[in-house]
């Protein structure tokens, strides 16, 4: 129940930040040229991501013991 409800709502928040990120996507700049707004965000997502399984992971570990 936990783990779902913690994996809807990233998703929810992805789904979110993809959206503003392609609404208010723009140029920026040459120096910036290869990193993109919704790469940041795709990269941002899957951070929190591995972040939250280890976590998800860790509790379940300790709770079965």
């Amino acid at each position: 129940m936990q783990i779902r409800f913690v994996l809807a709502s990233l998703l929810g928040s992805y789904g979110v930040s993809v959206y503003l990120a392609y609404l208010f996507e723009n140029d920026w700049g040459y120096f910036f040229k290869p990193l993109t707004l919704s790469g940041v965000v795709h990269a941002w997502s899957v951070a929190i991501l591995i972040g939250v399984l280890v976590i998800l992971i860790n509790y379940g570990a300790q709770k079965s013991n």
